[in-house]
């Protein structure tokens, strides 16, 4: 007989295991960690590029945005580094002032994924449905490599940006 033990991967495992991995994307997705490494210069400008976009939008429309340092953990047990994500000001300010310093304990209105060389294709597709299917309005996955752009859901405002450029990078 074989014991097969889960093993339980809490907020302070995938910080812990952050902390000792400078540079490396720690988080827990159904349950396991899932660790990936640095996504290079020129992957790490296309996320810039892309957080620039939708917070100088949010300058004009409200809200707030966050980077992949910022961490979401929303209420199916995830906890999630999107590249960029933004919640509405309504939702944002309903969040005692606790909620908003530490990991955002709901899902983003809206996420930015942006494929680097250290990401596979087919898992970086899994985790955007995964965020749609957990409440994020509308979900974007840039992906440089195939020159193509992804979307689930609807886009917050018509003049909500256009992230082709970053495929030009």
């Amino acid at each position: 007989m074989i014991a097969q033990v889960p093993l339980v991967v809490t907020d302070e495992d995938v910080v812990r295991v952050g902390l000792r991995n400078p540079g490396w994307r720690i988080e827990r997705i159904a349950g396991e960690m899932v660790m990936t490494p640095p996504s290079g210069y020129k992957g790490d400008g296309r996320a810039l590029r892309a957080a620039l976009l939708v917070s100088t939008w949010a300058i004009a429309n409200g809200g707030f945005v966050s980077g992949s340092q910022g961490g979401v953990k929303p209420p199916n047990g995830d906890l999630l580094a999107p590249d960029v994500s933004w919640v509405a000001a309504e939702r944002w300010n309903r969040l005692s002032p606790k909620e908003q310093e530490g990991f955002l304990p709901i899902a983003p209105d809206v996420v930015v994924e942006v494929l680097s060389q250290s990401d596979e294709r087919k898992r970086a597709i899994e985790k955007c449905e995964r965020w749609f299917e957990i409440g994020v309005a509308y979900v974007v996955l840039i992906d440089p490599y195939s020159t193509t752009i992804a979307t689930w859901g609807e886009a917050p405002a018509a003049d909500f940006p256009d992230f082709t450029p970053i495929l030009e990078m």
